[in-house]
This record gives C-alpha cells, sequence and structure tokens, in this order.
C-alpha cells in the first residue's frame, strides 16, 4: 500500500476502459474520479484531483489533452496511450502531459508517472526525452510581452525548459547549474508570472501572443 492518497481523475471516452483503470488505482490508495473528456472540459471549477490520466487512444484525444492543460492548470496530465512511437508520445507532450504510458505498461509504471507528475517531475523514456531536446532547440516559446520583460535571460530560458517538461533536475544538466539554483530560479520565474505551479507558468509559455523566447540556444 502506499503510504499517501492520490487524486487521480481518469479521462477517457470509453466508460470501461474509465471504470477498469479507476477501480486498480483505488485498490493502489488512490482516490479516483472518472469522466468522459467532454465532461471533464466542462467541469473545470469542480475537479480538486492533481493528476488526469488522459486516455490518448482515440483519434483527436490529444487535442483534449491541450485543452484540458488550459481549463485544469493545476492539474498534471498522464497520457495513457495504445501507440509508442517518437512522434505521439512527443505529441502529447507537447501538447501539455507530464508522462506517457503505453499499452506495454503494468500497473506499477502506472503508479510511478502518476506519483512523478504530481511531484511536477516529466517522465518518459530517454529516447523521447532526446526527441523532445531537439525539437526545443528548434523551436520558439511564446510568453505574453507584459509578463516576460520582467524574466532575466537564464529565467526565460528555465521557464522554456518548464514549457518543455524538464524536471528541475533536467533543468539542471541542461544549463549546467546545481539544482538547488533551478529552484530558485523556478521560484523567480512563478513569482513573476504570478503563478503558484510549474504547470500554469508552462500554460503561459504556451500562449501565442508577442513577444517569445528563443530557445534554439538552449
Amino acid at each position: 500500500m502506499r503510504d499517501d492518497t492520490r487524486r487521480v481523475a481518469v479521462v477517457s471516452e470509453l466508460r470501461l476502459l474509465r471504470q477498469g483503470v479507476a477501480r486498480l488505482l483505488e485498490e493502489s490508495n488512490c482516490t479516483v474520479e472518472v469522466a468522459s473528456p467532454d465532461a471533464m472540459l466542462a467541469d473545470d471549477r469542480r475537479s480538486r484531483s492533481e493528476v488526469g490520466v488522459v486516455d490518448v487512444s482515440a483519434a483527436g484525444q490529444i487535442e483534449t489533452l491541450r485543452r484540458l492543460a488550459q481549463t485544469h492548470p493545476s492539474m498534471r496530465l498522464v497520457a495513457l496511450g495504445v501507440r509508442s512511437d517518437d512522434e505521439h508520445v512527443v505529441a502529447c507532450i507537447e501538447a501539455g502531459a507530464t508522462a506517457y504510458v503505453s499499452r506495454d505498461a503494468d500497473l506499477d509504471e502506472l503508479l510511478a508517472a502518476i506519483d512523478s507528475a504530481a511531484r511536477d517531475e516529466a517522465r518518459c523514456e530517454p529516447r523521447v526525452v532526446a526527441t523532445l531536446m531537439r525539437r526545443l532547440a528548434s523551436r520558439t516559446i511564446r510568453v505574453p510581452a507584459a509578463e516576460l520583460h520582467n524574466l532575466t535571460a537564464r529565467e526565460r530560458e528555465v521557464l522554456a525548459l518548464i514549457a518543455g517538461g524538464y524536471s528541475n533536475k533536467e533543468i539542471a544538466v541542461q544549463l549546467r547549474l546545481g539544482v538547488t539554483t533551478v529552484k530558485n530560479h523556478v521560484h523567480a520565474v512563478l513569482t513573476k508570472l504570478n503563478v503558484t505551479r510549474r504547470g500554469q507558468a508552462a500554460a503561459k509559455a504556451r500562449e501565442a501572443p508577442a513577444t517569445q523566447v528563443d530557445a534554439a540556444r538552449i
């Protein structure tokens, strides 16, 4: 049994799948709510779940991930899919998922992904991380100009990596900094963007107004 209780929402178009996953999680000391994608998107004020396990096996569900990241910025998202190809996994991460669990995973791996997500830590296979790094190096992260001007150049780099789903340890490796230094930068970014969670900062970084954070040099 787990020492703590996670509050988890299981989101799927398939009732049988969401009920089955919910039952397994309840047996593992999780407090679970179940919902269809439409119901969860329409109920953005009620859910108190800290992690959402979102079934992305059906067509169009990556867009559901993206919308949930916007309507539930404090909820960490774990994508539950049947495909394991890099492009599909990366698309889920870019849409806002903190972790991806494929059809080959077992319950322990799902629980580990949920725990990592609840701690604001990204969890995916090393080859997927490598793909994400290449994507991050070639793209631009957008942030509202009114909030961006308060960030230092280093804080903008940290924000870009937060938006890419990187944990503090991974950011430290990318920027060749100590983990404590990274934590200080993350705290400064959250304070200056007037948010309390990394997911909220990432959501702001995914908005598309004027000023841009150039991540190409990271």
